[in-house]
């Protein structure tokens, strides 16, 4: 007698891979397990719940009951699952977890100017995304004169729940010629950050009425922090009643503060 029943499914990570151990630049490969009467007539792979399409050109081969991914990177991370069908019906796998370790990017990938008046104490924040998160930093100052690496003493680790880890420096700049570029460069158990997170230290108020002449490596865009804050928006005025006086409250939502402390001034006119 035989017995007729939809597929059971099952899914495994290649037999000569170890989960613990995949680095970009990898190949991997998933093997779907099938026990089906009658035999399944359709097999569909799935990432983060999306199919998966064959791709030979990016690497993403479809073989009867293997996927394999070619050079995989941090993108291909995720849950894999594989499902199979036969004409009593379709059943899917349980999800396996992908973990693809990479060395440090910048979470914020494009250069940052930062405005700063002499002997104003600053906290230069780089973030950057990594896998494993077990960190090393360094920094590094370049003007036009000098270059040289950051005291360890000057800054420090910082996990950030928002996303990402980083490094925080505290810096000053005591004279003109400490105005120049701060580079943050992070290192993992897979390798060293390949671009560094860069920062360009300028004097405040430059950005309002001179030229900045930036020169960037790669084709990137750039994020700006010192130029001239923009006025409040959206004000509105109301009566309020305290310690059974009348006080005239204003709200106003700020708006860009220059990347510098910002002060507001309320002028009354009768």
């Amino acid at each position: 007698m035989s017995v007729v029943y939809k597929p059971v499914v099952s899914m495994t990570l290649g037999s000569t891979l170890n989960a613990n151990d995949i680095k970009e630049g990898d190949d991997v490969y998933f093997e779907c397990n099938i026990r089906a009467n009658p035999k399944e007539h359709r097999i569909t792979w799935y990432h983060n719940e999306q199919q998966v399409i064959q791709n030979v050109t990016g690497g993403v081969f479809i073989s009867t009951k293997s996927l394999v991914l070619q050079r995989v990177s941090r993108n291909d991370g995720g849950l894999y699952s594989c499902s199979a069908a036969n004409h009593r019906g379709e059943t899917s796998s349980q999800p396996v977890y992908l973990r693809v370790q990479y060395a440090p990017i910048c979470v914020q990938p494009t250069p940052v100017v930062i405005g700063a008046r002499l002997d104003e104490a600053l906290r230069v924040r780089c973030l950057v995304s990594a896998d494993p998160a077990d960190l090393t930093f360094s920094w590094q100052f370049n003007n036009s004169g000098e270059s040289f690496q950051v005291s360890p003493a000057r800054y420090a680790y910082r996990a950030v729940a928002s996303g990402g880890t980083g490094s925080e420096l505290r810096y000053r700049a005591a004279s003109e010629r400490d105005y120049g570029a701060l580079s943050c460069r992070a290192t993992n158990a897979v390798g060293a950050q390949h671009s560094p997170c860069v920062f360009q230290i300028v004097p405040a108020g430059m950005l309002c009425n001179q030229t900045l002449t930036i020169t960037c490596v790669i084709s990137c865009p750039i994020s700006i922090i010192g130029a001239r804050p923009s006025p409040p928006r959206n004000c509105s005025a109301s009566r309020v009643m305290h310690e059974q006086r009348w006080w005239m409250s204003v709200r106003c939502i700020a708006g860009y503060d220059g990347g510098l402390a910002q002060h507001f001034t309320l002028d009354a006119i009768w």
